[in-house]
């Protein structure tokens, strides 16, 4: 082997393969690394496989799969393993014989992170796959090598274990598949277990497609699927082998198949290697992603030659026949496929918020419940569905439901929203559930266009805001807060609640992907001089001064330290700055008390500019700088020096506050027409694109060279996704459309639409 850099693990392989009886000794593991550092750790695991403990063995094989196969994908000692996971797994009397075998052949598979797709599903990683570079290979060399091990365990008395030998035997390389397919075939004649047969049925059709003989794996499947001869099981997994071996839209007997199936088969598909990890929400919505042979977060661009259009098509009928499923949890995944496919399809939106509506009504609570929450997360809804969504507060009295009823009706600021709105915010528990992953985290965007109804609900937001984060209303209270900042001055009444979250270390704390803090102070700041209750606790943080007890605040008691602080508080935050101690959320506490006070504006946009001025820096300065405007002109040299920053959104920010301090055109446009022309609107459409856009839009008619690409983007279909954790898919890119919409108007010389600057100044 080679010394100074890591080894070919395909030697190595084939070193480790020479040998009549290796062990875990004969493989240098320290030369390698998994996915947590070196694998010299690598032997002790293996070895404890054997253990006669079953906890011990348990254990390291759990710990040995996080370490060499981690989120889907493999490494060089996973690969190294096969060989010895095989041996432990062909052995007598070893704890956790299908796990041995199911690490075996994650060793040469990769996941895709649960993609899901017909070109995907069966198939095995290769040389270029990102998650396992050459590893793949050796590990289809290893076990090519185990066959005489593996094949026995067709007839293993567990059924796990034979489900598994055909998940690992389905990835040993074409010139091992004809026996191996014969022995397939051979059991699959004579097993008794569904499951098994669907891993059978699976395995036979991925050897095949991995030696190239797809056309063979669609009359097989066909026939396999066609009648009634056999098992609902085998029928099933051979309508999914069809699926994979063919970009053909799928016939009309094969979907009524798969409906018919799609309740049994969720039970057998849970214990399948293939699916397992991607039926989270079930197996309808499993089904609709296969069918439309698509994924909501792609990680690569779709299949070359796939029919896209015919596959949506196929999907979209077929979510609507699940709907009508006699299986509530059927009918519940159906709810789930409808509400992805509005995320990721535009043209979707109407068909799938039809039938979400639909379920609204279903004898089902559960269902009921599905199709609420899931309106909750697609934007704001067309008028027809309003109106059914709004029924839900006419006849139902469940509070869970009522409180995703309004919140439907709030993404459009429909006055309906507003008495739910009030009864779900002061109530003492949170009747919506909190999602347990940031994507799904509710509620989102309560108030972003309620603030025509402002007066209305302010007590109710208020009482929300200062009954603490007890009961499940932690999240609620961040949207609250971000929700305010988009009221402006009709949220002053908010004011003295917002300035006591300025001292709750606990709400900072548990901000999560933002700093509470700064969320508070962009609040304070844009309701402006009517939040001047809140500068001696903006000072006190500014300054990295303890709060003092938040009764003296609300009585407005001021110690006397504040009285001397607050005449020179940027001052001292300058100071702060130049010793390295000030706190991340400094600027955003320095430009709310401006906004507020209006004080010390040249020293505030000093104190801006020296932190817009550090090379990598959070951006968040050069933006408070740009809503100085003139008034930062001053400073126009660091904001130029920030123009060719290697970070795209530092050049956009920068070349904004350029315009706005300076309305030196000429500076900013090329920056914003390349970030425009050059930088993908997909996987999605961040904060950067909507400053950019905003700010060729306040250019006005010469920044025309870059409408050609915001036309692009308002054709395309496929959503863009979302920037961030506070906003769905589907709302964000209703934003994202309106402010671009609005920017190509104003551009082209006209005033943008009423209905579309409204959109755009709620999002």
């Amino acid at each position: 082997m080679m010394t100074g850099m890591t080894p070919d693990v395909r030697e190595s392989m084939t070193a480790l393969l020479a040998l009549p009886s290796p062990t875990p000794d004969d493989v240098d593991w320290a030369g390698f690394e998994h996915f947590y550092g070196r694998a010299d750790d690598v032997p002790a695991l293996l070895r404890g496989l054997l253990d006669p403990d079953p906890e011990t063995a348990e254990r390291s094989l759990a710990t040995l799969g996080n370490r060499v196969c981690h989120q889907g994908g493999s490494s060089a000692p996973a690969a190294l393993a096969v060989p010895f996971l095989i041996r432990a797994a062909a052995g007598p009397g070893v704890h956790g014989r299908e796990g041995l075998l199911l690490l075996a052949a994650q060793a040469v598979r990769s996941d895709r992170s649960g993609q899901a797709l017909r070109s995907d599903l069966l198939r095995v990683a290769d040389d270029g796959d990102s998650f396992g570079g050459p590893s793949p290979e050796a590990a289809r060399a290893a076990v090519l090598a185990g066959v005489p091990s593996l094949l026995p365990l067709l007839d293993d008395a567990g059924p796990g274990s034979r489900s598994a030998a055909a998940f690992a035997l389905a990835t040993v390389s074409p010139v091992g598949s004809p026996e191996v397919a014969a022995a397939l075939r051979g059991r699959l004649a004579v097993e008794a277990d569904p499951v098994v047969r669907i891993c059978l049925v699976l395995a036979v059709a991925q050897l095949a497609l991995d030696h190239g003989d797809a056309a063979e794996v669609v009359a097989w499947a066909g026939d396999l699927f066609g009648g009634e001869v056999h098992p609902l099981d085998v029928r099933f997994a051979a309508g999914l082998a069809w699926l994979c071996a063919t970009p053909a839209a799928p016939p009309e007997p094969l979907l009524r198949l798969l409906l018919a199936g799609a309740g049994a088969a969720e039970a057998w598909m849970r214990r399948v290697p293939w699916v397992s990890q991607q039926l989270d929400h079930g197996m309808g919505a499993w089904l609709v992603a296969l069918l439309g042979d698509m994924h909501e977060f792609p990680l690569r661009p779709d299949p070359v030659g796939r029919p896209a259009a015919e596959g949506r098509e196929a999907a979209g009928r077929f979510t609507a026949a699940l709907t009508t499923h006699e299986d509530p949890a059927v009918v519940v995944s159906a709810c789930e496929a409808a509400a992805r496919q509005v995320r990721m399809w535009r043209d979707e939106t109407g068909a799938m918020l039809e039938l979400l509506a639909e379920c609204l009504h279903h004898p089902s609570r559960a269902v009921r419940s599905a199709a609420g929450s899931r309106l909750a997360r697609c934007g704001a809804v067309p008028d027809r569905v309003a109106d059914r969504v709004a029924t839900v507060l006419d006849h139902d009295d469940d509070p869970e439901l009522r409180g995703w009823a309004a919140l439907t009706l709030a993404h459009r600021g429909d006055a309906r929203a507003v008495a739910p709105l009030i009864d779900l915010l002061t109530a003492g528990t949170c009747a919506l559930p909190e999602g347990w992953i940031w994507m799904d985290r509710t509620p989102q965007r309560l108030l972003d266009l309620m603030r025509p109804h402002a007066a209305a609900l302010l007590p109710a937001v208020v009482h929300r805001l200062t009954a603490g984060d007890t009961d499940g209303w932690r999240h609620v209270r961040q949207d609250l807060v971000a929700g305010l900042s988009s009221w402006r001055e009709d949220a002053a009444g908010a004011a003295e609640a917002l300035a006591r979250l300025l001292g709750d270390a606990e709400f900072d704390r548990t901000a999560g992907h933002a700093s509470g803090h700064k969320a508070v102070a962009t609040a304070l700041g844009r309701i402006g001089p009517a939040a001047g209750v809140a500068v001696p606790a903006l000072d006190r943080l500014a300054a990295g001064v303890a709060v003092p007890a938040l009764d003296r605040l609300a009585a407005g008691v001021v110690v006397p330290a504040l009285d001397r602080l607050a005449a020179g508080v940027v001052v001292l935050a300058l100071d702060r700055l130049a010793d390295g101690t000030a706190p991340d959320s400094l600027g955003t506490l320095l430009w709310a008390r401006w906004r507020i006070t209006g004080e010390e504006t040249s020293a505030t946009a000093a104190a801006l500019a020296r932190l817009a001025a550090v090379p990598l820096a959070d951006v968040t300065a050069l933006s408070l700088l740009a809503d100085m405007g003139p008034a930062a002109a001053g400073h126009e040299a660091v904001i130029r020096g920030r123009l060719t920053d290697s970070f795209e959104w530092a050049r956009a920010e920068a070349a904004n506050a350029l315009w706005r301090c300076t309305a030196d055109a000429s500076g900013a446009l090329p920056v914003l027409t390349e970030l425009v022309d050059g930088v993908p609107w997909a996987p999605l459409f961040g904060a950067g694109h909507g400053t950019v856009v905003g700010c060729l839009a306040d250019i006005g008619p010469a920044a025309a060279p870059a409408v050609p690409a915001m036309v692009a983007f308002l054709d395309r279909d496929r959503r863009p996704g979302t920037d961030g954790p506070r906003h769905d898919p589907v709302s964000w890119d209703q934003h994202a459309v309106a402010t671009v919409r609005s920017a190509v108007h104003q551009i082209r010389g006209g005033p943008a639409p009423r209905e579309v600057l409204a959109a755009a100044d709620g999002g």
